[in-house]
């Protein structure tokens, strides 16, 4: 519920790194709209950070702490990348000792649930 039992309604644009939005967002935005069927969620998958004073979205969830901006921010998770090679690859390629050895790599993005 809203203010004085008004129910909750209108547009909330929610901008999230394109992967996050994809394996997280979208399976439960189904939930969402059950329990405020009145509000239309906008995902905005967005590799940049969005600017809210903008209003290019309503709530962002990011990968570091934003440094500027009059902005109210909480941790949602730990968050952990990884990165993985086939036998194959670091025979072509060789490892990688640092990341500065990354560039000119190449490299194929998944996520799993």
């Amino acid at each position: 519920m809203g203010v004085e039992g008004h129910p909750l309604s209108g547009a909330v644009r929610l901008a999230t790194p394109e992967t996050f939005g994809a394996w997280l967002v979208a399976p439960a935005a189904k939930a969402f709209h059950d329990q405020y069927p009145g509000l239309q969620l906008e995902r905005v998958p967005e590799s940049r950070s969005v600017n809210l004073s903008r209003r290019e979205a309503d709530i962002a969830i990011r990968l570091s702490r934003p440094t500027q901006g009059r902005l109210v921010a909480r941790r949602l998770a730990d968050y952990t990348l990884g990165l993985y090679a086939s036998r194959d690859y670091l025979k072509t390629h060789g490892g990688l000792e640092s990341l500065a050895d990354l560039p000119g790599r190449p490299l194929s993005g998944t996520s799993t649930n």
